[in-house]
């Protein structure tokens, strides 16, 4: 019923509606506070770098702040869990870009706007979730928002670890470059946030 409500409010949904679902999605989890509208900037900037259609970097700009949506469906308990999570625990958080896309789906909202839901926690390498993809099966709106949202975790707050200073975040963001995250995007990413 939660996810069809949220179905229901995302189709006819403007983007002031839709920033404001991401938001209150974000009231479960504290430490994300904000996390939606920063990980949309970051996106920003490397959209910026790209030759993308408005309409392509509209979608990118709603997918990045609806990425996290299907966490509506993974309990409290576990998204704030002060530590590290056991296997189980993992699995059903490894579940919410399923959900989230299938929410978005049911919404009839864009492509591009799904497989940022669905495909944001894949990796470059292949090791990431839901469906191991690699490199360039991930779609390029996914890679985006992934390189965005891995930096935003690193410098915010997390149940299981304080936040990151920037210096640190970015050299992190650095290491994971050709490894979780598409390395062209890494080094547009680097070049855009070190101008700020």
């Amino acid at each position: 019923l939660t996810r069809y409500r949220l179905a229901a409010s995302l189709h006819r949904g403007d983007e002031s509606t839709l920033l404001s679902l991401a938001q209150m999605i974000e009231l479960k989890v504290p430490y994300t506070r904000g996390h939606c509208e920063r990980v949309a900037e970051y996106a920003g900037l490397m959209v910026a770098g790209l030759k993308l259609e408005q309409t392509q970097q509209n979608w990118i700009r709603q997918g990045a702040w609806l990425h996290d949506c299907g966490k509506i469906g993974v309990p409290e308990a576990i998204l704030n869990y002060q530590g590290p999570l056991n296997s189980y625990e993992f699995d059903i958080v490894k579940n919410h870009p399923i959900w989230g896309a299938a929410v978005a789906q049911q919404a009839r909202f864009p492509a591009t706007v799904i497989n940022i839901i669905r495909h944001h926690h894949e990796r470059w390498d292949g090791t990431g979730y839901p469906l191991g993809l690699a490199q360039k099966q991930i779609p390029l709106e996914a890679r985006i928002v992934a390189v965005a949202d891995t930096y935003d975790a690193l410098i915010s707050d997390r149940p299981y670890r304080p936040q990151m200073n920037r210096n640190r975040a970015l050299g992190i963001i650095e290491s994971l470059r050709g490894a979780q995250l598409d390395p062209f995007l890494t080094d547009l990413f680097l070049e855009r946030i070190k101008r700020q």
